[in-house]
């Protein structure tokens, strides 16, 4: 009698030496709970406005903004007073954006550093 594919024993056996391994590699890379990644904007034109406001709707942490040619005044203006007309308008937030004594820039109540002035 031949033996069945299935009671055929197979020529190379696989078998995970550890089978804890992926989640110890996990534990070494990442020993604390995740943190949001934190981004920086290279210019505050239209396109650094919007991914601005992307950013912060998806809760993330913007740090810093870079742009010579805008001083944090301006900027705080033209992020305050965006008039950008989308179909998901309806579901947009409205960003709290100030200007600090100092000249700082702060969004929603969080100071994002400026650099390039």
């Amino acid at each position: 009698k031949e033996p069945t594919p299935e009671e055929e024993e197979p020529l190379i056996q696989f078998e995970d030496p550890e089978p804890e391994l992926p989640q110890r590699i996990a534990e070494r890379l990442s020993p604390g709970p995740p943190s949001k990644p934190k981004i920086g904007i290279n210019g505050m034109d239209r396109l650094g406005r919007l991914v601005l406001r992307a950013a912060v709707e998806a809760g993330l942490d913007v740090v810093a903004v870079n742009d010579p040619f805008i001083p944090v005044n301006q900027m705080t203006q033209l992020a305050k007073f965006e008039a950008v007309k989308s179909p998901w308008q309806p579901r947009r937030i409205d960003l709290r954006v100030s200007e600090g004594p100092q000249g700082q820039f702060y969004v929603d109540g969080k100071e994002i550093g400026v650099m390039g002035e």
